[in-house]
């Protein structure tokens, strides 16, 4: 028998988000980064500051401008 495959809604937020903003579009974006760095269990955003975009936010998105060779400014852009 076949194993199902679930696959988790990605949304995408609209840009510019920079640390110190709040909010569903954040915690989306958090979302979105846990989901492609695969950050479950590890430090992520959800577990201490869901919808805040603050140091750990800053850190995954940094991360994932890196990973993608991209600068790594830590504000998420439309290029992001």
């Amino acid at each position: 028998m076949p194993k199902k495959r679930i696959l988790q809604e990605i949304i995408i937020p609209n840009a510019p988000l920079k640390r110190g903003d709040r909010g569903m579009a954040v915690e989306n974006l958090q979302r979105t980064l846990q989901s492609i760095l695969k950050t479950k269990g590890k430090a992520n955003p959800l577990n201490t500051e869901p919808g805040i975009y603050g140091p750990l936010t800053d850190g995954m998105v940094r991360r994932f401008q890196g990973t993608y060779g991209l600068f790594p400014s830590g504000t998420y852009t439309a290029l992001t």
